[in-house]
């Protein structure tokens, strides 16, 4: 179940979305999205390979962040509300 989630494109998307926001805007680190979604395109080395790895991580990472927020303000506003 969690490598289902953890593989889904649309957490993906949205890990790459949070990410490019958070370095392109409030860190000022240039940077594309597609370079955050992809990776080094053709990895030749296993140091290129392992940071397309860690990167696909961190994009995950930065995704399950997003759905754990928004479903702790959907929990207070039911409490609340």
């Amino acid at each position: 179940m969690i490598d289902f989630v953890l593989r889904s494109l649309l957490i993906l998307y949205f890990g790459v979305a949070i990410r490019f926001v958070y370095l392109r805007y409030f860190k000022n680190i240039k940077t594309s999205y597609m370079e955050l979604l992809n990776g080094i395109k053709n990895p030749k080395t296993p140091d290129e390979e392992l940071f397309n790895r860690k990167n696909e991580f961190i994009n995950n990472i930065y995704a399950i962040f997003l759905i754990f927020i928004i479903v702790l303000i959907i929990g207070i506003c039911q409490k609340f509300f």
